[in-house]
């Protein structure tokens, strides 16, 4: 009873803090780090049984709870700044073995699919999703003073993590990504 699944996000070896936790399917999202100039990031969480044994618990919790057998439902919630999975009752996330996978708009992980993870009765498991480095860099060819009237008032009326816009840009800004 009352098994979980901890998931926490790191880059570059540093754990990327989950600040922000929506996890409504029309408007909901995550955000890492207290990411202050985005929208929260979409996500896609699947967990499903990787065993008959397991696959047979699952399908005595969707008979308890009158769900559809193409159904099973998980809570996500946060807890100490990473996200935890249980079920949606003390019972509902037995004990057993798991494919996790799961999704986070705009990061690319180096694995988004964890196979036959084991959640022992009571117990919990921490799966770490590792982001890969972003392919995308820019380059100004020009400086922010250079620019068109309305994109310079743009650019200095915005910020990005928390740095004005026309800071940011420049090109010996460090920890950008």
């Amino acid at each position: 009873m009352n098994e979980k699944i901890f998931i926490t996000f790191q880059q570059d070896g540093k754990t990327l803090p989950v600040t922000g936790l929506n996890p409504h399917l029309d408007d909901g999202g995550i955000t890492l780090s207290d990411e202050s100039s985005a929208f929260p990031r979409g996500f896609g969480l699947n967990v499903w049984p990787a065993d008959p044994v397991t696959s047979e618990r699952v399908f005595h919790v969707q008979r308890r709870l009158d769900w559809d057998t193409r159904q099973f439902r998980v809570k996500l919630s946060r807890h100490m700044k990473r996200l935890v999975i249980t079920g949606v009752d003390a019972r509902a996330l037995p004990a057993g073995r798991y494919d996790v996978e799961f999704l986070l708009g705009g990061i690319r992980f180096k694995r988004s699919h964890f196979r036959s993870v084991r959640l022992a009765e009571g117990g919990a498991t921490e799966l770490v999703f590792e982001a890969k480095p972003s392919k995308f860099r820019f380059q100004l060819n020009t400086t922010v003073e250079n620019m068109g009237g309305h994109t310079k008032r743009i650019l200095n009326g915005c910020e990005l993590d928390g740095v004005p816009a026309a800071l940011w840009l420049q090109a010996d800004i460090e920890n950008r990504d």
